[in-house]
């Protein structure tokens, strides 16, 4: 049985019950190294020793006290995906790209955008570029990602991307993502590929993890009318979505969990009906 549902909300939580919490642990650590009576109780100090918890929403408790599972679960706090807005096509230079409704103060926001274009797409209001911005490699296109954090107004609006002229198509889609570090989002840089090379497999091109519980972000832009299959062993598909006016067009999503510092990113592979190019991004989301 979890042990969320073992353990009554006021109760004090052992070193055992901490053990199959599903807490991370940090960088080096082990439920088993050093462990006391297992039957110990664990304070707030022996418990930010060895977990990945968010020292504000502990702020209440002195460094030798033991705090109950309530609020042990409260601490945790690692990048989570939450929703994906509607994927959005417009035929003009200017797009309105929907946020999920679900949005919070405080969620870090990422803007992907595509557009049939021979300039750089405009850098949306309140927006950052995530480098770099894969302006017409090797087609007459624009493709680019963006991020911010929410200040909580967002949800059920959307966000206007523009491009200048000679501008066919836009369209794009927002991810929406929990207790993402807001002084470093992301570390290290992203990982970048373009693929001009006719093909009809792409796959993010690996990175690897530069500190405990990040949360691995593949980003793909393919220019394709249909998605065959998304496939991998540890990347979890988060959606996407597919445009087939125009030069037809598809956005990919995908996260990981990367519980260690130093874990490989690993492989996801998207595969389309047939030969065409693509882009692909990999981030790695800092914890709060």
């Amino acid at each position: 049985m979890p042990w969320d549902r073992n353990i009554a909300s006021n109760q004090m939580v052992s070193y055992l019950e901490a053990s199959t919490s599903g807490i991370p642990l940090l960088s080096g650590q082990s439920h088993f190294t050093t462990l006391p009576a297992a039957n110990q109780c664990m304070t707030k100090a022996n418990m930010q020793a060895k977990y990945n918890l968010n020292a504000t929403n502990l702020s209440t408790y002195s460094s030798n006290q033991l705090v109950p599972r309530s609020d042990w679960a409260a601490g945790f706090s690692v990048p989570t995906f939450i929703a994906n807005g509607t994927p959005s096509l417009y035929s003009t230079g200017t797009a309105l790209i929907p946020y999920p409704s679900t949005v919070s103060a405080g969620d870090f926001i990422i803007l992907s955008v595509r557009a049939e274009t021979l300039n750089k797409i405009d850098v949306p209001s309140g927006f950052t570029l995530i480098p770099p911005d894969d302006a017409n490699a090797g087609l007459p296109m624009d493709y680019a990602n963006y991020y911010k954090f929410a200040s909580g107004s967002e949800g059920g609006t959307s966000v206007t991307v523009t491009c200048p002229s000679v501008t066919l198509r836009i369209c794009g889609m927002i991810t929406q993502y929990r207790n993402v570090n807001t002084s470093i989002p992301f570390s290290p840089s992203p990982v970048y590929f373009n693929n001009d090379f006719e093909t009809t497999i792409f796959t993010n091109s690996g990175g690897t993890s530069s500190a405990a519980n990040q949360l691995g972000v593949a980003l793909f832009s393919i220019s394709t009318p249909s998605i065959s299959s998304v496939s991998s062993s540890t990347w979890t598909y988060r959606g996407g979505g597919t445009f087939s006016a125009g030069q037809s067009h598809a956005l990919v999503f995908a996260t990981q969990e990367m519980p260690t510092s130093g874990t490989s990113a690993g492989t996801i592979t998207v595969n389309v009906p047939a030969q065409t190019a693509g882009t692909v991004w990999t981030l790695f989301l800092n914890p709060v």
